[in-house]
């Protein structure tokens, strides 16, 4: 069958109970598309916004990967497992239930740059291999802290004498299973995650997200590629600046380019009348290419 070409990013809703592999996979094959990566996992207990790249749009994931995700969760206190949610094992259970304005008492110490360490079970790599197989093979793992960052967070109801909901905006390399064992110990008492939906990620919001059984039925009965963003939809954060045919040729080819604004530092989107271009990065009056993209014709 043809290969499909078709090239950004779809605000996938992924549902619970599905890996964001799995997802990826469906898009790929109902698509008739090669090149489909995502923007960030969703564990398999998770449901929402999942960005998902295909065509050129996969040259940009590392900086989807980078914008500010916000999330809605419940946590459950009272309850260690393995895994940090619901998904694990329960390895400690104790009756210390906080209150609501302990829990707002709190909140202020976890707002801003955060040394946190992942979960055990997890899809970073230890030698090359990741901690969550690692684990499951029963040899225990030990995760250095990493830098994030939270902007802002909310205690928005009390579900139950054990169940809290949040909503947090971060940024990436964030887990919010951590944060649930995190503020339980500062609480004095044990967390996991019962409930887990990402709401935003970048420009993507979930109001906007397309289901997948949604993807599955247009695809069965016409071809309506509406709900595809174009990748200066997705770059949004990052400045935009328009290049010349002549200044295009040469980016395409490797070549920096000199660039009158020499204001303008870091990294920026490339556009050729209305095309997206490339990523290039700018720099003491220099456009330098950093990723161009390809579009071959059907």
């Amino acid at each position: 069958m043809k290969e499909n070409m078709l090239h950004g990013w779809i605000n996938l809703y992924k549902p619970c109970g599905m890996t964001s592999n799995d997802a990826v996979s469906i898009i790929r094959r109902k698509l008739r598309i090669k090149k489909v990566g995502h923007g960030g996992t969703l564990d398999s207990l998770a449901c929402g916004v999942l960005p998902v790249a295909i065509g050129e749009g996969t040259k940009i994931v590392p900086f989807v990967m980078g914008q500010r995700k916000e999330y809605v969760f419940t946590v459950r206190f009272g309850e260690m497992r393995t895994t940090d949610d619901l998904d694990g094992e329960i390895l400690e259970t104790c009756d210390v239930f906080p209150g609501p304005q302990e829990i707002l008492d709190k909140i202020p110490f976890f707002m801003g740059e955060q040394q946190q360490i992942p979960p055990k079970y997890s899809a970073l790599k230890i030698g090359g291999r990741r901690a969550s197989d690692l684990m499951r093979e029963g040899e225990d793992v030990e995760l250095a802290p990493r830098t994030i960052m939270i902007y802002d967070l909310e205690l928005l109801r009390q579900e139950d004498v054990r169940h809290f909901t949040f909503r947090l905006e971060c940024s990436k390399g964030f887990y919010v299973r951590s944060f649930a064992r995190d503020i339980a110990a500062v609480l004095g008492t044990l967390g996991c995650v019962s409930y887990l939906e990402r709401t935003r990620v970048g420009a993507m919001k979930k109001e906007n997200a397309i289901l997948l059984e949604k993807i599955i039925e247009i695809c069965h009965i016409e071809r309506d590629y509406s709900y595809v963003y174009s990748i200066k939809a997705v770059l949004d954060d990052i400045p935009a600046v328009l290049v010349s045919s002549e200044e295009a040729s040469d980016l395409r080819m490797g070549r920096s380019i000199p660039w009158p604004d020499t204001a303008l530092n870091g990294d920026v989107l490339c556009l050729e009348n209305d095309l997206e271009l490339g990523i290039a990065t700018a720099n003491l009056g220099l456009l330098s290419p950093k990723r161009n993209f390809v579009y071959n014709k059907e």
